[in-house]
């Protein structure tokens, strides 16, 4: 029998009610925000969280109980640790000077929401495993920016002051240009002249005016086609590679299972299929997108299994085009396994 403190803490229910107080708590910081409804509600709103850190306390016990006799495993996961870093940060009193802080400590309270919304622990470690890529993609954004910011100050400082005028400046205004903020006006004004376009109220900064003609559009339609399309179009491969990588790393540690926790069942299921059918897109369940092949599958005519029931190795025969049932097989023995899991944990605790 399971430990009943892994049954509440991996329940729908229990992840629903802690989803409810987490989006409570970042609504009383919005509420706060209010000078009026602050001084007008400030007993309601103190009151409410203390209730609030009373639920957030008690989840980080009960997911304490739930690793039975070694409650230091709660220590090993980031996101426990990081829970309990906030829940402390919220026991702190609101003394003067610290009240700014203890508020936007609260407010981070928001951030908890990722444990248990596993598409956002997706998107979150995206993010992570494309911190690398996007570095060199940023270095080269920067020498793009340096070449094309330096090749401007030579070419248009003296027909554009005021954009081009120096290196800073020139950085600047071809930030405007990538972000196609009113970028034409800044071309137009090295295709025409400061003379002719852009300087009607600044006429006494345009001292020498010059018209570069379609040389300009080319340096400006270049330089939006490089900067926009292809380093913008790099960043979106980039973080499709980091969000299959990650999928990959959470199917690895976390497949099928509640959050934070290993399961061996679910990791034996991918293993075993991808010996059936090959390499697949399986998502642990992070998504409802069903599990595709990525080749054609190759099955082998006999496939050894292990039983969950008396551990003897058992030879299943599987026709090709016939996978339904070895999948319901294979979830059996998922199951088995995650209720032997579970059994070990109660019977460890007592």
């Amino acid at each position: 029998m399971a430990s009943p403190w892994v049954a509440i803490t991996t329940s729908r229910a229990f992840e629903l009610v802690m989803t409810f107080f987490i989006l409570l708590a970042a609504l009383l910081v919005g509420f706060e925000s209010y000078e009026g409804f602050r001084s007008t509600h400030g007993e309601l709103l103190a009151t409410l969280d203390v209730l609030i850190v009373t639920v957030f306390v008690v989840e980080i016990v009960l997911r304490m109980l739930a690793e039975g006799t070694h409650p230091w495993r709660f220590f090993t996961h980031p996101w426990n640790v990081f829970d309990l870093l906030l829940v402390i940060a919220s026991l702190g009193p609101m003394a003067a000077g610290f009240v700014g802080l203890l508020r936007l400590t609260r407010l981070m309270r928001i951030l908890r929401l990722v444990r248990v919304m596993p598409k956002l622990r997706l998107l979150i470690a995206t993010t992570l495993n494309s911190i690398p890529s996007i570095v060199s993609i940023t270095v080269l954004m920067l020498l793009l920016f340096y070449v094309y910011a330096v090749a401007a100050v030579f070419l248009f400082s003296e027909n554009d002051p005021i954009h081009f005028r120096n290196l800073q400046t020139s950085t600047v205004s071809l930030f405007r240009v990538i972000t196609l903020e009113d970028w034409t006006d800044v071309m137009y004004i090295q295709i025409y002249g400061c003379d002719s376009y852009g300087y009607g109220d600044f006429e006494e900064l345009c001292t020498e005016p010059t018209d570069f003609g379609p040389f300009g559009a080319l340096f400006f339609i270049s330089f939006v086609f490089i900067g926009t399309w292809i380093v913008l179009n790099l960043f979106i491969g980039i973080i499709l590679t980091g969000m299959d990588e990650a999928r990959r790393e959470i199917d690895t540690s976390e497949p099928d299972g509640p959050p934070g926790r290993f399961d061996p069942g679910g990791r034996l299921l991918g293993w075993v299929r991808d010996a059936a059918i090959g390499p697949t897109s399986y998502n642990g369940g992070l998504t409802d997108e069903p599990a595709r092949p990525m080749k054609k599958p190759v099955v082998p005519n006999h496939l050894p299994l292990m039983s969950a029931e008396d551990g003897d190795t058992k030879e299943v025969s599987v026709e090709q085009g016939d996978l339904d049932d070895l999948e319901e097989r294979l979830r059996d023995l998922t199951a088995a396994v995650r209720k032997l899991r579970y059994e070990q944990v109660d019977n460890g605790a007592n």
